[in-house]
């Protein structure tokens, strides 16, 4: 019987010059008839113990104990054969992996953005609130303070008479209190060098939840050293009238909305105490005294006291504070002209924005200048708080007028907030 088989298996055998398809044609038959003879003798080897010796002692006979059985590719196979990966396999496996390492990457990003975006929400969340206990506390909003050329005074309260900006005046309701108290020396009416070096101190005093963690890390950065003030004879972008010069200066990347203005305040403000109490100062405020002014109808202005019974367009559409658009090549640099000054000074460009139709959000973007526009380094829209301490992402190619409108608290414009074009 077993002479018989090998016969026939040496017959179905294909020649070496054999093609694909002829190699195919020729071993489904003998495969599908070594199948049922396998199954047949494994039957015969169970009821037949003799059978089952003489099998094994023919098996031993066999170089590397093959089996008659096999098919016929592996039987002919050289002992030598060696089995592993070539080096074509390897770099398949190799390019594979980084293929998919390559598809994830995408995905990873988008994870640790979508981390991001929830962190610069939650401390924009944290400063509505702020604005509301502020609120609360003395009846109106925090005060946009004097000019850059200022930085906050804990002696001088909170309201015109306060130099110090939003920043300045919220740090006691984020738990900042003892930043707050630094430059207070117990005289509001003179600047002091116990002031002086406190003011430094608090200056060069970083605060975290202050820096979105998509644009950069909160530390503090240099300034851009080009200003020169005659009046004073001090120089560089982060001096201030009433605090010694600070190597370095903390930065926000957030701003408070001033309104529908083209123009902030920036160095327009006197540079003594006595002056800015009197009733005419040098040079004069850039906002009236009257609490109601055309330009400046936002929350947050030079000398503002904003109360809720002024925000007549409701709390839930006016902006409070949003992110604040940089060139990404002067994040760090001092170099932005809308980011040199410290986040502790009064009515400055660099913590105070507009909606004027001039300046929409944007993205921030290498090489572009704009210093009175919002905006912020996320892909999908920029992060503002509304005076009600609702946070919203809104969309970059939101409508000029209802950017205009959002920015303004009593223009009377009716804006549905569920028609608006925010990515939430």
């Amino acid at each position: 019987m077993l002479s018989s088989f090998n016969a026939l298996v040496q017959r179905y055998n294909p020649p070496a010059h054999a093609s694909r398809a002829e190699i195919i044609n020729s071993v489904h038959p003998i495969h599908r008839l070594l199948s049922s003879l396998r199954t047949s003798l494994s039957f015969i080897q169970t009821v037949n113990p003799a059978y089952r010796q003489h099998n094994e002692n023919a098996s031993m006979k066999r170089p590397n104990n093959q089996s008659l059985l096999l098919p016929w590719n592996q039987r002919h196979r050289s002992p030598q054969t060696r089995t592993g990966f070539t080096l074509v396999e390897l770099l398949v496996v190799i390019s594979i992996i980084f293929i998919l390492i390559a598809l994830m990457l995408p995905a990873v990003q988008a994870a640790r953005e979508s981390a991001r975006m929830a962190q610069c929400k939650n401390h924009l969340k944290q400063m509505g609130l702020a604005f509301q206990m502020h609120h609360e506390a003395h009846e109106v909003y925090p005060t946009g303070g004097w000019s850059a050329r200022w930085v906050g005074d804990a002696d001088r309260g909170s309201g015109k008479k306060q130099p110090g900006g939003w920043v300045y005046n919220i740090l006691p309701y984020i738990e900042q209190e003892d930043v707050w108290a630094l430059p207070s020396d117990g005289d509001p009416y003179a600047i002091t060098s116990k002031q002086r070096l406190g003011a430094k101190i608090m200056i060069e005093t970083a605060i975290p939840i202050m820096n979105c963690p998509t644009r950069r890390p909160s530390q503090t950065f240099p300034g851009d050293g080009g200003y020169q003030d005659s009046l004073a004879g001090r120089g560089g972008s982060l001096w201030a009238v009433n605090s010694d010069d600070p190597a370095r200066g903390a930065r926000s990347d957030y701003a408070a909305c001033y309104g529908t203005n083209l123009q902030g305040v920036g160095d327009g403000a006197t540079r003594s105490l006595k002056d800015a109490d009197s009733g005419n100062p040098t040079p004069p405020w850039a906002v009236p005294e009257v609490d109601e002014s055309p330009f400046y109808n936002g929350l947050c202005f030079q000398r503002s006291r904003v109360r809720n019974g002024q925000v007549r367009d409701g709390t839930s559409l006016t902006y409070a504070i949003g992110e604040k658009y940089l060139n990404p090549d002067h994040y760090k640099t001092g170099l932005d002209p809308g980011d040199n000054e410290n986040m502790y000074s009064g009515d400055d460009i660099d913590n105070y924005r507009s909606t004027a139709l001039t300046f929409r959000p944007m993205q921030d973007r290498k090489g572009f200048y704009t210093d009175q526009s919002f905006g912020s380094a996320h892909p999908a829209g920029w992060n503002a708080v509304f005076a009600d301490g609702s946070v919203r992402t809104m969309a970059y190619h939101l409508d000029p007028a209802i950017h205009y409108g959002l920015g303004h608290r009593s223009d009377g414009t009716p804006t549905n907030t569920r028609i608006l074009p925010s990515v939430d």
